[in-house]
């Protein structure tokens, strides 16, 4: 898959088995190019959790990988998306559109902050970027992508742990 060249490959320790990590930082190109090239790259599931989704765009790539057979799974932080009007009309969205969603709070009634995604249990993709316009455009955001199963396989565990809306 071609990259945008303003994703900077950064230099990380050799492994075996794994790729240079590559990030996006908002302030030289829109994140959320890199993470739309990753859902649309997914072949078999997308595992992700995000504090604030307003990014139209975004929610048209989980759909499209929806469509397309791989398996979604979502969470968001429940304030977010019970208080945010374009958060509400994102999960409205995508419930209706019969993607799996759980929004949720944190521990102790905290709130859900995580920001990542897992493809296809080997790529993670995760930093500060929420998926709004405004991280896009007008904040300082960043978004990491790594490949690594292990990292993957740690995503997975926490997110199975998030998923408790079914």
């Amino acid at each position: 898959m071609a990259r945008h060249p303003l994703f900077l490959v950064v230099l990380a320790t050799a492994a075996c088995g794994r790729g240079l990590p590559e990030v996006a930082f908002s302030l030289e190109g829109p994140p959320g190019e890199l993470l739309i090239a990753e859902f649309d790259a997914a072949q078999e599931r997308i595992d992700a959790a995000v504090y604030t989704f307003t990014d139209a765009a975004i929610a048209e790539a989980l759909e499209r990988a929806q469509d397309r057979g791989v398996a979604v799974r979502l969470v968001t932080d429940a304030a977010q998306s019970a208080t945010l009007s374009g958060q509400q009309t994102i999960i409205a969205r995508l419930t209706n559109s019969g993607l799996p969603l759980c929004a949720r709070g944190g521990v102790s009634g905290g709130i859900m902050h995580h920001k990542y995604a897992v493809i296809d249990g080997r790529f993670v993709l995760t930093g500060s970027f929420n998926w709004t316009d405004a991280a896009n455009h007008r904040n300082a955001e960043d978004l990491l992508r790594i490949d690594d199963v292990l990292l993957a396989d740690r995503y997975l565990t926490l997110h199975d742990s998030l998923w408790t809306c079914e």
